[in-house]
């Protein structure tokens, strides 16, 4: 490790949107990037582009993405960003009006909608052990945290 990470062990739980906090959940180590990654600029800005989605910008009656959802979204992908090993996500909108996310890692793939008051809708799937498939909804980034930063 070099001076610009800070490693957190298995004892280590990621509050939503906030800093690391103790509490047993996984058994991997985790490291804090001190400069962002070179794709969360452009993340953000495409965070901020759904704005400009009009209602039924999908020809299916789709929502436009709430404001709020725009700023959870930027918000918990600065987050992850902060955290070594995780990639840059692709950006949609939902037909509800959410931000979408997706990461798609070797044989791991990771679908995330936020809403705007900051929960996580998520879907994890594994394609060498659909066992580890797990879907959940939660305000807590931790198992996003540990989901995209397995190894393939």
């Amino acid at each position: 490790m070099n001076s610009t990470t800070t490693a957190f062990t298995q004892e280590t739980r990621i509050n939503a949107f906030g800093r690391p906090s103790t509490a047993a959940y996984s058994q991997f180590v985790y490291a804090l990037r001190e400069e962002p990654p070179d794709w969360l600029k452009d993340t953000i800005a495409s965070i901020r582009e759904l704005r400009n989605l009009r209602p039924n910008w999908d020809s299916y009656g789709a929502r436009s993405v709430d404001r709020s959802a725009v700023d959870m979204a930027e918000r918990m992908v600065s987050e992850l960003a902060r955290w070594v090993g995780i990639p840059g996500p692709c950006v949609t909108a939902t037909g509800e009006g959410w931000v979408g996310l997706c990461w798609d890692i070797g044989s791991y793939s990771l679908d995330a909608s936020v809403d705007g008051s900051g929960n996580v809708s998520y879907v994890f799937l594994d394609e060498k052990d659909h066992r580890n498939d797990h879907e959940d909804r939660t305000s807590d980034l931790t198992p996003l945290v540990a989901y995209l930063t397995r190894i393939p």
